[in-house]
């Protein structure tokens, strides 16, 4: 496997919330809307928090999307970093 290959196979560490939100619906192999169905949101807010004109969403948005995603623990530990 060349470097090129090695690179595009792996990940970068998320920096923001949005990153990580997008990063996680990815893995699962959930579209936007598909997500805001699970989590019981507006599939522009995901769109909004994953692109970062909505930085810091409430408790209660971040609860429910590590809920759907489930990765609250993943989550909470991600956002205590940050």
């Amino acid at each position: 496997m060349t470097d090129r290959a090695k690179d595009s196979n792996v990940r970068e560490k998320p920096t923001t919330l949005g990153q990580f939100i997008r990063q996680r619906r990815e893995e699962r192999g959930l579209l936007r809307i598909e997500l805001a169905k699970l989590a019981d949101l507006s599939p522009s807010l995901i769109s909004s928090i994953e692109n970062g004109t909505t930085p810091n969403p409430s408790i209660l948005t971040v609860k429910a999307l590590g809920k759907a995603l489930r990765a609250q623990k993943e989550l909470w530990e991600f956002i205590t970093k940050l």
